[in-house]
């Protein structure tokens, strides 16, 4: 069953990939890619997110230049238009998924709606 499972899983997948919401996504990231100025916000702004992580994991503060940093480029991040578009469409990709999470744990739920009958 398991593979049945899985199975289905892999051909889910491939359905996302035909989906308009997908493909609208890949079409904004290829915008954003085009713009070497937004990927070098972006790179600097996932390179200070994983230090700022790694050092929250190791119980330490982050520097407030730090901090201001990544507010900084988040905000330039959102002022720009191609990013702005790339986050609309990651947002309706998202939805999508969370929809289908919703009817792929439904069962789950009605198992839990059992016990407080």
């Amino acid at each position: 069953m398991d593979k049945e499972i899985e199975a289905t899983a892999k051909k889910l997948a491939e359905q996302l990939k035909e989906s308009h919401e997908y493909k609208s996504l890949a079409g904004a990231v290829a915008l954003v890619k085009n713009d070497e100025q937004t990927v070098a916000l972006y790179k600097r702004m996932d390179l200070l997110q994983k230090q700022l992580m790694a050092k929250q994991a190791q119980g330490q503060k982050p520097t407030e230049e730090e901090v201001n940093e990544y507010k900084s480029i988040e905000q330039k991040l959102g002022q720009n238009p191609t990013m702005a578009n790339l986050l609309k469409e990651e947002k309706r990709v998202y939805a999508l998924l969370n929809k289908l999470q919703t009817q792929m744990t439904m069962p789950i739920g009605e198992l839990y709606q059992e016990l407080v009958k």
